[in-house]
């Protein structure tokens, strides 16, 4: 294996690395979520799903040169335009308070209910 291609894989690994670290960090700053959320598999690693709300996903932001932690709303097949998707682009440095916020106003999660708590629920 060339040095050149060696180099270029280990970098590669090194992003992915970055991006759970930066994941690992967000759940450790924000254990409100714990009940709030699932791991989930994805394409590009594992990310915290909210039940068929939304998802925080990690990814490289090639413009940053650096991990972002995105969230995005739940999309079915037939609402296939994906800018309705993103809600925000990079919560990595968001504060409890403004996370809460963004949360019950984008993807409709509400942490000051119990988790899963459903709109009849109170009935």
């Amino acid at each position: 294996m060339s040095e050149k291609l060696r180099n270029k894989r280990l970098a590669a690994i090194q992003k992915r690395i970055d991006q759970h670290q930066l994941l690992l960090n967000f759940v450790r700053d924000h254990p409100e979520l714990h009940e709030y959320t699932n791991l989930q598999p994805m394409s590009i690693g594992v990310g915290l799903e909210f039940e068929e709300q939304g998802y925080i996903r990690a990814l490289w932001d090639k413009g940053k040169g650096r991990p972002v932690l995105r969230l995005e709303r739940y999309i079915h097949d037939w609402e296939a335009d994906g800018d309705k998707r993103i809600a925000a682009e990079d919560i990595s440095g968001i504060s409890k308070e403004d996370l809460t916020k963004l949360l019950r106003e984008e993807i409709k999660v509400d942490l000051s209910k119990p988790p899963f708590w459903e709109e009849g629920d109170d009935e």
